[in-house]
Protein backbone atom coordinates (compact mmCIF):
# COMPACT_ATOMS: atom_id res chain seq x y z
CA UNK A 1 0.00 0.00 0.00
CA UNK A 2 1.15 3.34 -0.80
CA UNK A 3 1.54 6.46 1.53
CA UNK A 4 -0.59 8.39 0.05
CA UNK A 5 -3.63 5.29 0.13
CA UNK A 6 -2.27 4.76 4.49
CA UNK A 7 -2.55 8.17 4.52
CA UNK A 8 -6.12 8.61 3.34
CA UNK A 9 -7.37 5.25 5.48
CA UNK A 10 -5.45 6.93 8.97
CA UNK A 11 -7.10 10.04 7.80
CA UNK A 12 -10.90 8.83 7.39
CA UNK A 13 -10.99 6.41 10.29
CA UNK A 14 -10.03 9.51 13.01
CA UNK A 15 -13.87 9.93 13.80
CA UNK A 16 -15.22 7.06 15.34
CA UNK A 17 -12.78 3.86 16.01
CA UNK A 18 -15.77 2.16 16.75
CA UNK A 19 -18.66 0.93 14.66
CA UNK A 20 -21.02 -0.53 17.56
CA UNK A 21 -20.74 3.31 19.29
CA UNK A 22 -21.58 4.98 15.59
CA UNK A 23 -24.26 2.94 16.02
CA UNK A 24 -25.22 4.19 19.32
CA UNK A 25 -24.54 7.78 18.59
CA UNK A 26 -26.78 7.59 15.45
CA UNK A 27 -29.49 5.78 17.58
CA UNK A 28 -29.36 8.95 20.21
CA UNK A 29 -29.08 11.62 17.91
CA UNK A 30 -32.03 10.74 15.50
CA UNK A 31 -30.16 9.79 12.20
CA UNK A 32 -27.95 13.23 12.90
CA UNK A 33 -24.71 11.01 13.76
CA UNK A 34 -24.55 9.24 10.34
CA UNK A 35 -25.01 12.34 7.96
CA UNK A 36 -22.08 14.65 10.08
CA UNK A 37 -19.59 11.35 9.42
CA UNK A 38 -20.75 10.83 6.17
CA UNK A 39 -19.94 14.83 5.96
CA UNK A 40 -16.75 14.28 7.40
CA UNK A 41 -15.84 11.34 5.45
CA UNK A 42 -16.38 13.03 2.62
CA UNK A 43 -14.50 16.23 3.04
CA UNK A 44 -11.75 14.17 3.67
CA UNK A 45 -11.68 11.76 0.54
CA UNK A 46 -12.04 15.39 -1.34
CA UNK A 47 -8.84 16.02 -0.16
CA UNK A 48 -7.44 13.07 -2.18
CA UNK A 49 -9.25 12.94 -5.14
CA UNK A 50 -9.00 15.55 -8.64
CA UNK A 51 -11.09 18.66 -8.88
CA UNK A 52 -13.56 16.91 -11.01
CA UNK A 53 -14.06 14.17 -8.96
CA UNK A 54 -14.66 15.70 -5.45
CA UNK A 55 -18.13 15.09 -4.09
CA UNK A 56 -20.54 17.70 -4.24
CA UNK A 57 -20.82 20.23 -0.82
CA UNK A 58 -24.20 20.74 -2.33
CA UNK A 59 -24.59 17.12 -1.61
CA UNK A 60 -23.23 17.08 1.81
CA UNK A 61 -25.28 20.08 2.39
CA UNK A 62 -28.55 18.47 1.72
CA UNK A 63 -27.73 15.68 3.89
CA UNK A 64 -27.44 17.48 6.57
CA UNK A 65 -30.38 20.03 5.58
CA UNK A 66 -32.15 16.62 5.32
CA UNK A 67 -31.43 15.08 8.83
CA UNK A 68 -31.93 18.60 10.22
CA UNK A 69 -35.40 18.59 9.18
CA UNK A 70 -36.05 14.77 10.12
CA UNK A 71 -34.93 15.48 13.41
CA UNK A 72 -37.10 18.31 13.64
CA UNK A 73 -40.16 16.15 12.61
CA UNK A 74 -39.46 13.32 15.24
CA UNK A 75 -39.52 15.95 17.69
CA UNK A 76 -42.52 17.37 16.78
CA UNK A 77 -44.30 13.81 16.60
CA UNK A 78 -43.12 12.99 19.63
CA UNK A 79 -43.92 15.84 22.04
CA UNK A 80 -47.21 16.95 19.50
CA UNK A 81 -48.65 14.57 17.29
CA UNK A 82 -48.51 15.24 13.84
CA UNK A 83 -51.60 16.32 12.14
CA UNK A 84 -52.62 14.75 9.50
CA UNK A 85 -51.04 17.51 6.57
CA UNK A 86 -47.83 17.10 8.65
CA UNK A 87 -47.51 13.36 8.02
CA UNK A 88 -47.63 13.92 4.84
CA UNK A 89 -44.64 16.32 4.96
CA UNK A 90 -43.04 13.90 7.49
CA UNK A 91 -43.17 11.20 4.57
CA UNK A 92 -41.18 13.63 2.20
CA UNK A 93 -38.58 14.64 4.96
CA UNK A 94 -37.85 11.22 5.84
CA UNK A 95 -37.83 10.46 2.23
CA UNK A 96 -35.54 12.74 1.11
CA UNK A 97 -33.13 12.20 4.09
CA UNK A 98 -33.07 8.71 3.21
CA UNK A 99 -32.15 9.29 -0.49
CA UNK A 100 -29.64 11.75 0.44
CA UNK A 101 -28.24 9.21 2.63
CA UNK A 102 -27.44 6.56 0.26
CA UNK A 103 -26.43 9.09 -2.31
CA UNK A 104 -23.64 10.55 -0.22
CA UNK A 105 -22.84 7.04 1.37
CA UNK A 106 -22.64 5.62 -2.21
CA UNK A 107 -20.66 8.47 -3.61
CA UNK A 108 -18.23 8.31 -0.97
CA UNK A 109 -17.90 4.40 -1.83
CA UNK A 110 -17.42 5.51 -5.41
CA UNK A 111 -14.28 7.96 -4.64
CA UNK A 112 -12.82 5.46 -2.29
CA UNK A 113 -12.33 2.58 -4.54
CA UNK A 114 -11.46 4.85 -7.04
CA UNK A 115 -8.67 6.18 -4.77
CA UNK A 116 -7.41 2.58 -4.08
CA UNK A 117 -7.77 1.37 -7.64
CA UNK A 118 -5.46 4.43 -8.82
CA UNK A 119 -3.12 3.74 -5.91
CA UNK A 120 -2.74 -0.12 -6.84
CA UNK A 121 -2.02 -3.05 -4.58
CA UNK A 122 -4.48 -5.11 -2.68
CA UNK A 123 -7.23 -3.55 -0.69
CA UNK A 124 -10.96 -4.91 -0.31
CA UNK A 125 -13.47 -2.47 -2.42
CA UNK A 126 -16.21 -1.40 -0.29
CA UNK A 127 -19.51 -4.06 -1.84
CA UNK A 128 -22.04 -1.56 -3.12
CA UNK A 129 -24.58 -4.12 -1.68
CA UNK A 130 -23.50 -3.06 2.06
CA UNK A 131 -23.14 -0.29 1.66
CA UNK A 132 -26.89 -0.22 0.43
CA UNK A 133 -28.14 -1.68 3.20
CA UNK A 134 -26.05 -0.20 6.17
CA UNK A 135 -24.72 2.80 4.44
CA UNK A 136 -22.25 4.69 7.24
CA UNK A 137 -21.91 1.81 9.43
CA UNK A 138 -20.70 -0.39 6.62
CA UNK A 139 -18.17 2.28 5.58
CA UNK A 140 -16.74 2.73 9.06
CA UNK A 141 -16.79 -1.16 9.48
CA UNK A 142 -14.56 -1.23 6.42
CA UNK A 143 -12.58 1.78 6.81
CA UNK A 144 -11.69 0.41 10.53
CA UNK A 145 -11.09 -3.52 9.64
CA UNK A 146 -8.59 -1.82 6.32
CA UNK A 147 -6.82 0.29 8.85
CA UNK A 148 -6.44 -2.94 11.24
CA UNK A 149 -5.11 -4.47 8.79
CA UNK A 150 -2.46 -1.69 7.74
CA UNK A 151 -1.74 -1.20 10.97
CA UNK A 152 -0.80 -5.24 11.41
CA UNK A 153 0.78 -5.34 8.32
CA UNK A 154 3.03 -2.03 9.38
CA UNK A 155 4.41 -3.81 12.63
Amino acid sequence: MTTNTSNLIQNLSKPTDNTLLMILLNFISFGMYNAFYLKSQSEVVNEYVTEYNKISKTLMNSVILTSVLHLYMVMVDFFGGLSSSLIVIDNLVTLSYLITMTVLSFTVRNRFNTLIDAEGGYVPKMNGFFVFLFGAFYINYKIRSINNSFLRVGE
